[in-house]
């Protein structure tokens, strides 16, 4: 699994690493994302602004 990683706080600290794929516990459900979309606070948390 890959997912966008951002230590809080850190300039220009994106990261699309590879991952373990999460495991199903009862009630959870596993989901394959196809699109996504970076909004405002997004792009404060990328250069380190925000969080």
């Amino acid at each position: 699994m890959r997912a966008l990683t951002v230590p809080p706080g850190h300039c220009c600290s994106l990261d699309i690493p590879d991952l373990a794929n999460p495991g199903n516990a009862c009630g959870e459900l596993l989901v394959r994302v196809v699109a996504l979309g970076v909004r405002g606070t997004g792009r404060e948390i990328a250069p380190g602004q925000y969080g």
